[in-house]
């Protein structure tokens, strides 16, 4: 089985032309970490949030139970990396200092 085989070519010789495999030109470039940080610290609250709602509108009926204990997860899961993100800021400029 030949994976990858539509993707390239291989010439006479055996050289391989990976031109299909390259990246669009207007692709956007990937923001460096602080940034991408910076765009996650603003986008956890409202994640947060959502999953905080959706808690709060599921039933506490035992047939919910488990409904309820993944949605808990999720946010105790956001807190946590919510964290994460802070203090990662915190050392990225405090050693931009």
């Amino acid at each position: 089985m030949w994976f990858g085989r539509e993707s390239t070519s291989v010439g006479r010789r055996g050289e391989v032309n990976l031109s299909l495999l390259r990246y669009h030109v207007s692709m956007p470039r990937p923001p460096n970490e602080r940034q991408a940080l910076e765009q996650e610290l603003a986008e956890l609250p409202s994640q947060i949030a959502v999953y905080l709602r959706e808690l709060t509108e599921t039933p506490e009926a035992s047939v919910h139970r488990v409904r309820r204990q993944r949605l808990a997860w999720q946010i105790r899961n956001l807190e946590n990396r919510l964290a994460e993100v802070r203090a990662r800021l915190a050392g990225i400029k405090a050693e931009g200092r």
